[in-house]
């Protein structure tokens, strides 16, 4: 991830604070830890057809695009997990 240009999309597409809408797909398999590390955030998900798959949209309060990236960042070391 190119974090210099995700933060400044992030600048400007956003007023700061905000709510950020934060979306992952995962293998059912991972849910539970992409789950426990979106602990503090309002959590929807929906599963695949094949129950294979599930996406995640988790929405909270950002102060500025640092928090956004850093969630990203913690995220993305679960293996499999796909950002959105």
């Amino acid at each position: 991830m190119d974090t210099d240009q995700f933060r400044v999309a992030l600048q400007e597409v956003h007023d700061w604070p905000c709510i950020y809408s934060y979306k992952f797909i995962v293998k059912i398999d991972q849910e539970t830890e992409l789950l426990d590390r979106l602990a503090d955030k309002a959590i929807s998900k929906r599963y695949s057809s094949s129950h294979k798959y599930v996406s995640v949209t988790a929405e909270a309060k950002a102060n500025n695009p640092d928090e956004v990236i850093a969630v990203y960042r913690d995220i993305a070391t679960i293996e499999g997990v796909i950002p959105l």
